[in-house]
């Protein structure tokens, strides 16, 4: 069952309670006027039947000698009602009370077609169809003759608002709960200052020259927020979102102030939940007794001091460079945004700021921003209510931008990242693990300490493998470099294979040809002997499996001499 067909059925008739709440005061005064002249009839019909009684009252009614009260009523009601009236209005209020004397009152219940379940499973598909559609749907393809549009679409105005056009089954789960789900208004009032940091990444909406290729890129930045004053405390810029570029921002914050915050609350992004980061033994969590929130996945409202500062960031400062490339950029301008365009746009005046331009011309506006009128507290600017800080020192300067991993100790010796390192006492903790924390820029050393963070001791690096660069960011800029050749070469078989005519047929003849692959290089290792050693055997049997590969028999009346000299004068 669909569950907007489910919602419909546990639907209740309206109450009359409720249906007397959200009457107007006009409407509920009648209805007490009416209810007078109502508990008169009831009260004579105590002595004689309901009709007699209604008859007698209408007739007192027209002759003045009524009661003041019901001659009042009349009055209100600006005229005296008629017999038929009367006994309607007794119906009415012995079954639905007083609600029901309310004008314009509807008791009845609404005609059944049987076409209002489909109709609401036709209707509330993602694809949004219009009500003229869904009713000719279940005219032509269901048969119901009376699901004209009138009858669907005065069946759908009857139906409550989650279960029309902004339904979340036509909106979607997550559009209807930032659109017109109710949400929780938060006040950041109770935390202070320090206590609590919000951290996020934004692809910056800006081109900017690469320093290394010169091609057009788009950097990341991170950074991290104190939610009390709205500070932005540390960020960090980077080709892409990690946990080094995580941990760099954060140790930015944590430096910057010689503060450590208690708690952050953070996305449930790879840069966050990486090992390196929140490992419980040796992430950098961990180093600093870090509580962690991680926000609800697909919820951005969750983070929504980081995101409408990036909005912010945006507007003011990104609009300020040529290569602003935000969704509301002039699509005249932002497709030529391509780094084969280099030359036409700096002929055009443009000018393509340096990631570094960017950087200074970010830490003049953040400047700014910081003495800007605080969202929530009056009279304040986020630099002044940072300035009230109660400092939580770093117990350990070495533990910034310095991450840690789970080593075990082998023959005297830790490997760490294809490297080995060796000390002197190392042998006595064979075994063992340790925890190793390595320096991002260099790899010459690392430091070992035991499980419960007590130093041991350095260890230096032993042996390392030639192609193994000092830094291990350089490390991890080639391993995302070879990342990318490898998908640039996946597109490009796929594009072949998508080429093909036959496609089936071409995948069978690669097989093949990765069949026949090892007997061909057999072949021709034969066809160019390397000694004096070189066996016609050799040869004779290479071109045997060759045709046993590809499934031929060998001819009877083969013969390796002959075979010599034909290849022999074929190569001539």
């Amino acid at each position: 069952m669909h569950p907007a067909v489910h919602q419909y059925k546990q639907l209740q008739p309206a109450s009359h309670q409720s249906a007397w709440s959200e009457a107007t005061a006009k409407h509920q005064l009648i209805a007490r006027q009416r209810s007078v002249l109502v508990n008169d009839a009831l009260t004579a019909s105590a002595s004689s039947n309901l009709h007699q009684a209604i008859k007698t009252l209408k007739a007192e009614l027209d002759a003045g000698t009524a009661d003041q009260a019901s001659l009042g009523a009349c009055q209100m009601l600006g005229k005296v009602p008629g017999t038929s009236t009367l006994r309607n209005w007794v119906q009415a209020y012995q079954s639905q009370g007083l609600a029901g004397l309310l004008p314009g009152y509807q008791g009845t219940q609404r005609r059944q077609y049987g076409w209002e379940a489909l109709f609401l499973e036709l209707y509330h598909r993602p694809q949004k169809p219009s009500l003229a559609s869904v009713a000719q749907t279940l005219r032509e393809q269901y048969g119901f003759a009376l699901a004209t549009e009138h009858n669907v679409r005065y069946f759908h105005k009857t139906l409550p608002a989650e279960l029309q056009d902004k339904s979340p089954w036509r909106l979607g789960q997550s559009v209807y709960r930032k659109t017109v789900r109710e949400y929780i208004t938060r006040t950041t009032e109770n935390i202070p200052v320090g206590l609590l940091y919000q951290g996020d990444g934004h692809t910056v909406d800006v081109y900017c020259r690469h320093p290394k290729t010169g091609n057009l890129c788009r950097i990341e930045l991170t950074v991290f927020m104190d939610i009390r004053s709205r500070y932005i405390v540390g960020w960090y810029v980077s080709y892409a979102e990690s946990s080094i570029t995580s941990m760099a921002a954060l140790s930015h914050a944590f430096g910057t102030w010689d503060h450590v915050c208690a708690v952050l609350y953070i996305d449930n992004g790879s840069g966050y939940k990486s090992r390196m980061m929140n490992d419980d033994t040796a992430g950098f969590y961990a180093n600093f007794d870090l509580e962690v929130i991680f926000s609800l996945p697909g919820n951005p409202q969750a983070k929504g001091n980081v995101e409408r500062f990036f909005g912010v960031m945006e507007q003011d400062l990104g609009k300020t460079f040529d290569t602003y490339c935000g969704n509301d950029m002039s699509e005249d301008r932002s497709r030529l945004f391509q780094s084969k365009n280099i030359k036409k746009l700096e002929g055009m005046g443009l000018n393509i700021p340096t990631i570094s331009e960017w950087c200074n011309a970010f830490e003049d506006w953040l400047e700014r921003y910081h003495n800007r009128p605080h969202p929530e507290v009056k009279n304040q600017t986020p630099a002044a209510l940072w300035d009230t800080l109660e400092r939580t020192p770093v117990h350990d300067m070495n533990l910034l931008v310095r991450p840690r991993e789970v080593v075990k100790v082998h023959r005297s010796m830790v490997r760490l990242h294809g490297r080995s390192y060796r000390a002197e006492y190392l042998y006595q903790f064979d075994g063992q693990e340790l925890i190793a924390e390595y320096d991002l820029h260099h790899d010459q050393s690392i430091r070992l300490f035991k499980l419960d963070g007590v130093l041991l001791m350095t260890a230096e690096l032993k042996a390392k493998v030639h192609y193994l660069p000092t830094s291990r960011i350089e490390e991890a800029e080639e391993r995302r470099r070879q990342g990318r050749l490898k998908r640039l070469d996946n597109k490009r078989r796929e594009v072949e294979l998508q080429e093909s005519r036959d496609l089936p047929g071409h995948l069978a003849q690669a097989a093949e040809l990765e069949q026949i692959t090892p007997s061909m290089q057999d072949i021709e290792q034969a066809k160019q002997p390397s000694n004096d050693d070189f066996s016609l055997d050799v040869l004779a049997n290479a071109m045997l499996r060759s045709n046993k590969d590809q499934g031929d028999e060998p001819e009877p009346d083969f013969n390796p001499d002959e075979f010599y000299q034909y290849g022999a004068a074929g190569d001539r």
